[in-house]
């Protein structure tokens, strides 16, 4: 881990978020990103759907199950233990990646629906990409990168890196792209990204990091886990990260609307 750190935190300061004044008129909507390291909690369930009554979730390594039957029904029995209603939401889960659970991402219905692309570039950890069918509601791709560890990941973290800034950010210039990228803005590709800009930038600079939640001051923390938002279109209306207390990963939970 202290390697991996290491790695990770070289060049993490980025540039402030291009932010203008929120407008009151304008309806907005939630987005929470949190890489649950398989231990996903009927707490946290509250937490994101209950208290903060999200619209997006995007959680990488829910289940390390391969089957998305059980992983559906664990996503229903923790909606019950949270006492929120399932029913209210859609499910879609990725393809199953080598050695590590996938990225599921929930959306309330009534925000807006959504069809699962299932022929687009993913990275070594996968992704569920979403095709909103609601007017003004952008494209959703909720996404896991491989880790910088040395040896054979760090040749498919490079090639993720590739992936996430050729094909699904620069491709898909409306899309918002969420979810644990495991690097910063400056590393490899990513420093590539013209259409996107990180809604983490809308902290400061100091604020921003997401991983390994530690006894350590936050500013040790660097920033892995990120909201791209399309460029010059939307404003943050609120952001805030939050240790959920079943993981090594911060979530982000953000607020935003169309500009």
């Amino acid at each position: 881990m202290i390697v991996l750190s290491g790695v990770l935190v070289v060049g993490s300061c980025e540039r402030s978020f291009t932010n203008q004044l929120v407008d009151s008129n304008q309806s907005s909507f939630k987005i929470v990103s949190y890489n649950s390291a398989n231990q996903l909690s009927s707490a946290n369930i509250q937490t994101i759907f209950g208290e903060y009554n999200t619209d997006i979730a995007v959680l990488p390594e829910f289940d390390e199950r391969p089957s998305s039957s059980d992983s559906r029904e664990r996503i229903q029995q923790l909606f019950k233990a949270a006492n929120v209603n399932y029913n209210q939401y859609d499910v879609f889960i990725s393809d199953h990646p080598t050695g590590v659970a996938g990225v599921t991402t929930i959306v309330k219905k009534s925000f807006a629906q959504f069809t699962q692309q299932k022929n687009m570039p993913q990275p070594t950890f996968k992704s569920v990409n979403l095709k909103s069918q609601t007017a003004n509601v952008p494209s959703i791709i909720g996404l896991h990168a491989a880790p910088p560890i040395p040896g054979y990941l760090m040749n498919y973290w490079q090639k993720d890196l590739r992936t996430i800034s050729n094909q699904l950010a620069n491709q898909n210039p409306d899309s918002i792209l969420i979810g644990d990228f495991n690097a910063n803005m400056k590393h490899g590709q990513l420093t590539n990204i013209t259409t996107h800009e990180d809604g983490l930038n809308a902290l400061p600079v100091f604020e921003r990091g997401t991983w390994p939640v530690s006894k350590l001051p936050s500013y040790f923390r660097t920033p892995i886990d990120h909201v791209l938002l399309p460029k010059n279109q939307y404003t943050i209306k609120d952001i805030k990260l939050q240790d959920l207390k079943t993981s090594d990963h911060m979530a982000i939970f953000m607020e935003v609307q169309k500009k």
